[in-house]
């Protein structure tokens, strides 16, 4: 499967993303791809969830306010700035 990401892009939850409990962490925050693993009939962890991203919780750079993080591609979109 070809994502419509590439490592770099910014990116926030989608409406999707936002609505699945598991992405409680993520509400307000922004995120930098970092991998993107191709889907290999879902053997591991990475197929499932194949984008790995750094998150940021919205308070800037400091290093307690991030965590890797992995997505599917419907619970991301591209960064908007408000």
């Amino acid at each position: 499967m070809k994502s419509k990401f590439k490592v770099g892009d910014l990116v926030m939850l989608s409406a999707a993303g936002r609505r699945a409990a598991q992405n409680s962490h993520a509400l307000g925050g922004w995120g930098i791809i970092k991998e993107i693993e191709a889907v290999n009939n879902f053997r591991r962890v990475g197929d499932h969830y194949p984008i790995k991203t750094q998150w940021y919780d919205g308070e800037g750079f400091r290093r307690d306010n991030t965590r890797s993080v992995r997505y599917k591609p419907y619970e991301l979109k591209f960064f908007k700035n408000k």
